[in-house]
Formats: C-alpha cells, structure tokens, sequence
C-alpha cells in the first residue's frame, strides 16, 4: 500500500525520533480504532512541480487547494505569535548533529495568501506541518 490516509482516519502527530534510530512502524488502524484496508482511501502525488510566479502558485492553490513548499526556519521563528513574520535571525534551525546548516528546509502546506494593509506586501498563509502549535 502506498500513499498518504486522510486526516479524518490518521490525523498527524508529531514524532520525536533520533536521527539515527529506525523510522516508526505505520499505524494499521485509524484513531478511532477501525483497521486500515487495503482499499482505505489515500493520496498520492505526481512529481513535483517548480512554480515560475506567484500568480502559478496562487492559481494552483485557487484550482487544487494547498500546495506545499519548503521553507528555511530561522530561530526567531520560535518566538513568533501573530501578524506576518518577518525573519529577524541570521541562524536557521536545524542541520545534522546540531550544526546549522543552510540545506535545512522544512515542509509546509500553503493555505492561501494575502497583503497586509499597512504596508500593502504579500505574504503567504501557511499551515504548521512540523509540530502542534
């Protein structure tokens, strides 16, 4: 079986796992208790696709729903609370054995868009894909 199950059967929670121990078994039961088939509903995706302009991403999102994106996360993103963040840290998060590292990226649904009134600039809605809050 391949594919992703939907949130109503296997709604996502964070796993702390170390970097060198073995990934976690897939679940073979939704969270309410009712065993996973065969034929349970999952998605999948084609390859991935690279936009040449945010009206390409605003259009995709318009026609299919989120997309996802990759996206660096700098330290002072952890102190973030509301309004549009604005990245402040020169330090990104992450890397391997506690180095920062520029490859570091981390995935995140983007849910929409806007501009902020004040100062009329656009910024993208995004959906926490990483943790609970």
């Amino acid at each position: 079986m391949t594919g992703v199950l939907t949130d109503s059967c296997l709604q996502y929670k964070c796993a702390r796992v170390k970097e060198s121990g073995p990934t976690p078994p897939c679940p073979d039961t939704c969270d309410d208790g009712v065993k996973v088939l065969a034929d349970s509903t999952r998605y999948t995706t084609s390859k991935p696709v690279l936009y040449r302009s945010k009206e390409e991403m605003q259009l995709d999102i318009m026609t299919n729903g989120p997309i996802v994106a990759s996206i660096m996360i700098y330290y002072d993103l952890m102190f973030y609370r509301t309004g549009v963040y604005r990245n402040t840290s020169v330090n990104p998060i992450g890397g391997h054995g506690g180095k920062q590292s520029v490859s570091e990226l981390k995935l995140v649904r983007v849910i929409g868009w806007g501009v902020e009134e004040s100062s009329k600039e656009l910024y993208w809605l995004i959906a926490n894909s990483w943790g609970y809050s």
